[in-house]
């Protein structure tokens, strides 16, 4: 889709380039998956305001951000610089290329789903929770490991007057 109203969208429904970003705004549980087949390795894709929307990212692109969607799921070829998800809930993201970092904020229930590219990804969270990162197992074909992101951790006071921070022995193995 290269722009303008989405059908089967709901109201408002878009997707349009505007500069180096190509918006996708305001689905509403459209019946068929959004597909984004035109763009260039510069542009950053922004998603915002979707409920119940599936996305393919067809292209290479820049960056991908989800601000304010619930029930959304989106599939990207690969990016340069970054994954963005901002006050979401119930994501799901799966990179079938190479994407360096990902920050969650404000967001809950996030599946991210990597291929092995991305085995090196930096992942940062602030006040999220029901995480979970899904990476192909070795060897395996169709298997996946579910590891969970951590949403605890363990303070303590040191003589010193420096606060150690770890994580919750909840998520050692």
């Amino acid at each position: 889709m290269s722009g303008g109203a989405a059908a089967g969208g709901g109201q408002g429904a878009r997707i349009v380039l505007e500069r180096d970003t190509w918006l996708v705004e305001k689905f509403e549980n459209p019946s068929e998956v959004q597909k984004l087949s035109e763009g260039q390795m510069k542009h950053k894709v922004q998603v915002r305001d979707c409920r119940g929307l599936a996305l393919q990212v067809e292209p290479k692109m820049n960056s991908l951000i989800l601000d304010s969607c619930e029930d959304t799921r989106v599939c990207v070829n690969s990016l340069i610089a970054s994954v963005e998800i901002v006050n979401c809930k119930k994501i799901k993201i799966q990179v079938l290329g190479n994407v360096p970092s990902i920050t969650i904020d404000k967001s809950q229930k996030v599946d991210l789903f990597l291929s092995k590219e991305s085995k090196e990804v930096e992942i940062t969270s602030s006040k999220s929770s029901e995480m979970n990162l899904n990476v192909p197992l070795e060897g395996e074909e169709n298997d996946w490991q579910e590891i969970p992101i951590p949403e605890q951790f363990h303070h303590k006071l040191k003589p010193d007057g420096k606060l150690h921070t770890r994580v919750s022995d909840l998520y050692t193995s």
